[in-house]
Protein backbone atom coordinates (compact mmCIF):
# COMPACT_ATOMS: atom_id res chain seq x y z
CA UNK A 1 0.00 0.00 0.00
CA UNK A 2 1.50 3.60 -0.83
CA UNK A 3 0.70 6.80 0.87
CA UNK A 4 1.90 10.10 -0.74
CA UNK A 5 1.19 11.83 3.02
CA UNK A 6 4.40 10.52 4.72
CA UNK A 7 6.78 13.01 3.50
CA UNK A 8 4.38 15.86 3.86
CA UNK A 9 3.69 15.16 7.38
CA UNK A 10 7.08 14.89 8.44
CA UNK A 11 7.85 17.89 7.43
CA UNK A 12 4.80 19.60 9.01
CA UNK A 13 6.07 17.99 12.48
CA UNK A 14 9.06 19.62 12.06
CA UNK A 15 8.25 22.52 11.33
CA UNK A 16 5.39 22.81 14.29
CA UNK A 17 8.85 21.87 16.30
CA UNK A 18 10.77 24.82 14.56
CA UNK A 19 7.80 27.41 15.65
CA UNK A 20 7.04 26.14 18.93
CA UNK A 21 11.66 26.81 19.24
CA UNK A 22 11.06 30.31 17.91
CA UNK A 23 8.39 31.00 20.86
CA UNK A 24 10.93 29.82 23.37
CA UNK A 25 13.09 32.37 21.63
CA UNK A 26 11.02 34.93 21.74
CA UNK A 27 9.74 34.51 25.79
CA UNK A 28 13.59 34.24 26.15
CA UNK A 29 14.15 37.79 24.49
CA UNK A 30 11.50 39.20 26.55
CA UNK A 31 12.77 37.97 29.52
CA UNK A 32 15.61 39.65 29.57
CA UNK A 33 14.32 42.64 28.45
CA UNK A 34 12.11 42.66 31.72
CA UNK A 35 14.95 41.45 33.94
CA UNK A 36 17.44 44.32 34.37
CA UNK A 37 20.07 44.26 36.93
CA UNK A 38 18.87 46.72 39.61
CA UNK A 39 20.69 49.91 40.00
CA UNK A 40 21.73 49.15 43.20
CA UNK A 41 22.39 45.62 43.19
CA UNK A 42 26.54 46.43 42.84
CA UNK A 43 26.28 48.38 45.73
CA UNK A 44 26.55 52.26 45.52
CA UNK A 45 29.46 52.63 43.62
CA UNK A 46 28.43 50.16 41.01
CA UNK A 47 25.70 51.89 39.99
CA UNK A 48 27.06 53.13 36.45
CA UNK A 49 28.11 49.27 35.54
CA UNK A 50 24.99 48.07 36.36
CA UNK A 51 23.48 50.48 34.27
CA UNK A 52 25.91 50.33 31.16
CA UNK A 53 25.48 45.95 31.78
CA UNK A 54 21.66 46.63 31.45
CA UNK A 55 22.41 48.56 28.29
CA UNK A 56 24.98 46.63 26.60
CA UNK A 57 23.09 42.86 27.75
CA UNK A 58 19.80 44.62 25.75
CA UNK A 59 21.85 45.58 22.50
CA UNK A 60 23.48 42.30 22.00
CA UNK A 61 21.41 39.28 24.15
CA UNK A 62 18.26 40.56 23.38
CA UNK A 63 18.94 41.59 19.31
CA UNK A 64 20.64 38.45 18.60
CA UNK A 65 17.51 36.37 20.29
CA UNK A 66 14.79 38.35 18.36
CA UNK A 67 17.11 37.80 15.55
CA UNK A 68 17.20 34.29 15.68
CA UNK A 69 13.77 33.86 16.52
CA UNK A 70 12.74 35.71 13.18
CA UNK A 71 14.80 33.40 11.56
CA UNK A 72 13.78 30.19 13.03
CA UNK A 73 10.26 31.36 12.58
CA UNK A 74 10.81 31.78 8.59
CA UNK A 75 12.60 28.48 8.26
CA UNK A 76 9.49 26.96 9.83
CA UNK A 77 7.09 28.71 7.35
CA UNK A 78 9.31 27.63 4.37
CA UNK A 79 9.10 23.97 5.85
CA UNK A 80 5.35 24.06 5.90
CA UNK A 81 5.45 25.39 2.62
CA UNK A 82 7.60 22.58 1.10
CA UNK A 83 5.20 20.37 2.85
CA UNK A 84 1.97 22.10 1.07
CA UNK A 85 4.51 21.58 -2.34
CA UNK A 86 5.03 18.19 -1.97
CA UNK A 87 1.48 16.82 -0.93
CA UNK A 88 0.31 18.33 -3.86
CA UNK A 89 2.93 17.20 -6.38
CA UNK A 90 2.71 13.84 -5.03
CA UNK A 91 -0.90 13.68 -5.44
CA UNK A 92 -0.78 14.95 -9.00
CA UNK A 93 1.96 11.61 -9.10
CA UNK A 94 -0.41 9.17 -7.20
CA UNK A 95 -3.24 10.43 -9.60
CA UNK A 96 -1.34 10.64 -12.78
CA UNK A 97 -0.18 6.76 -11.87
CA UNK A 98 -3.54 5.02 -10.60
CA UNK A 99 -2.21 4.82 -6.71
CA UNK A 100 -4.68 6.93 -5.38
CA UNK A 101 -7.33 4.23 -6.98
CA UNK A 102 -5.40 1.41 -5.61
CA UNK A 103 -6.03 3.05 -1.88
CA UNK A 104 -9.75 3.75 -2.07
CA UNK A 105 -10.17 0.20 -3.71
CA UNK A 106 -10.74 0.99 -7.49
Amino acid sequence: MTDFRVVPDALRTQAKELESTSGHYLTSSRYVADNRMGAYVLGVHGRDVATVFNDQLLLAVESKLKQTQKSIQEAAEKIAYVAWVFENKDYEYYQKFGYQNERLGN
